[in-house]
This record gives C-alpha cells, sequence and structure tokens, in this order.
C-alpha cells in the first residue's frame, strides 16, 4: 500500500509506534538495500526495478492495481528477469537489520515512534535508561563466577539469541587489575597468579579496577590448542596463551579487547 512520506530517520527504525497514531503497531525492517530505476513512471502505475537488498535482489516490477472497490493505492510487487531462491523460514520471518521476529521487537519495547496523520513524526525515542557509570560507587574487584556451557541435545540454529564460538581446550581463567594489584582465579575461585606469573605480569598493562574472564591454553609448534602440553606448561612456559572470552567491567574506561601473551604483549 502507498504511505504517506516518512523521514530518512524511518528507514531504519525498528520499535513500537503507540496504537491509535498513524501506522500503529509492531515496525520492522523486512528488507533494506538500494534499487536503480530501469524504465517506467509511477504517475502512469508502473515501476521497473533492480533491487540490490539483503533479501531480495534481481528485478522486480511494481504495478499500481485499479480494484473495482476503488482503492486505487495499492501496489503489487512482482519478479521479473532471473527467478530468486526462495528465503528460508527464518529470513522470511526475521528482520534484516537485527534478525528479530515481530514478537522479539514487540517484547524488547526498547524504542517507540510518535507519528500524526499531517506527517510530522517525532525522532525515535528510547525507552531504555540510560546508565551514568559517573554515578555508582566504585566497585572492589574480586572473584565473580563465570557462566559455563551447558548441555543440550541439538545445535539452536534457528535461534539468533545463542551465539557459537571455538571451544578452548585449557583453564578457565579470571583475571583481575586493582590499583596495584594482579590476580587470577580458576572457575572455581582457586587462585592461580603463582602458576602463570608471566601472565599475571602481562596483566599489569591492563586499567585499574578490571576484570576479564577467559582461558588459558597452551600452543603446540603447529599452532594448535593442547591441553598435554598446557599440563606440563613449565617445561615450555612461551606456548602459553590467554584470550578473552567474555568482557566483564567495572569502570567504563576498562572496556578493552586483549589478547595476552606470557612475553608480556599484548
Amino acid at each position: 500500500m502507498a504511505t504517506e512520506d516518512h523521514p530518512m530517520e524511518y528507514a531504519k527504525f525498528e520499535g513500537i509506534i503507540p496504537k491509535g497514531e498513524y501506522g500503529g503497531g509492531t515496525v520492522m525492517v523486512w528488507d533494506i538495500g538500494t534499487y536503480e530505476l530501469i524504465d517506467g513512471n509511477y504517475w502512469k502505475g508502473k515501476l521497473h526495478i533492480a533491487v540490490n537488498g539483503k533479501k531480495l535482489k534481481g528485478e522486480w516490477v511494481f504495478v499500481k492495481g485499479h480494484e473495482e472497490n476503488g482503492k486505487e493505492n495499492r501496489w503489487y510487487l512482482i519478479k521479473t528477469g532471473a527467478s530468486m531462491a526462495r528465503l528460508s523460514e527464518r529470513k522470511e520471518n526475521s528482520s534484516a537489520l537485527t534478525g528479530r521476529t515481530l514478537e522479539q521487537i514487540g517484547k524488547a519495547e526498547d524504542a517507540v515512534w510518535h507519528s500524526n496523520r499531517n506527517g510530522h513524526q517525532e525522532s525515535p525515542k528510547q525507552n531504555r535508561p540510560i546508565l551514568d557509570l559517573e554515578s555508582l560507587p566504585k566497585a572492589r574487584v574480586g572473584f565473580m563466577e563465570p557462566m559455563l556451557a551447558r548441555s543440550a541435545s541439538d545445535l539452536l540454529t534457528d535461534n539468533r539469541e545463542w551465539l557459537y564460538e571455538i571451544k578452548l581446550d585449557g583453564y578457565r581463567c579470571l583475571i583481575g587489575k586493582s590499583s596495584n594489584k594482579v590476580t587470577l582465579w580458576s572457575r572455581r575461585g582457586n587462585t592461580f597468579t603463582k602458576q602463570f606469573p608471566l601472565i599475571a605480569q602481562a596483566a599489569n598493562g591492563l586499567e585499574p579496577d578490571t576484570l576479564i574472564d577467559g582461558e588459558i591454553v597452551a600452543i603446540d609448534d603447529n599452532g594448535r590448542v593442547s591441553f598435554n602440553l598446557l599440563q606440563h606448561h613449565r617445561s615450555k612456559a612461551q606456548a602459553i596463551q590467554f584470550y578473552v572470552l567474555i568482557f566483564s567491567f567495572i569502570k567504563a574506561e576498562a572496556i578493552r579487547a586483549w589478547h595476552l601473551r606470557l612475553d608480556g604483549s599484548c
């Protein structure tokens, strides 16, 4: 259906338009991209375009309908030229911007757009409160139980809320840097500082009040992770490396990505 003019900011808006306002309901960006006019005229009711979107691609034709019920602002989008592979069910029902479904966007309630019938529309308003980190009391660096993997019967390949990463066969480790001290903890809260002194030394370069969750691994001569080599790390200490898995932060300035090696470089 033809709609009223919208500001450019609306092109990437996803969220809620309040009930009773123009276009009220849940809004999803189903597809986004560019197009090129090949032939046709809007006022004559036909447009032949080439589309390069995240979902739709190739040549398409817009044709204006002339229904007997008097509704003359209905347009039909027809595929022409080379055929296009059918979209998967996941792509068909998800946003081209965020991968969310309409239901997920509605439940999130993270953006609202206010509109009215004269075409004037306000910018999206964020519902989530802004966290003022400077107003929070300063926390002390200490052990925090890390998130652990859990078993599953199959891979959740169609669920975009899940992320996948390579399994590192090593020791789970938390690195905490206070104002004058570095501490390494195992996933159960035991200290690793003395067992891996060079990692502790390399972590001295972290900002104070930082807590990082990661994995201590040993890399063999072929560049592969070796748990056996890790267990005998004292014989080849330079093979030990620390990989960051999750960012845990106490101060905003401390959010950094680190790849710590035992030679002290980052």
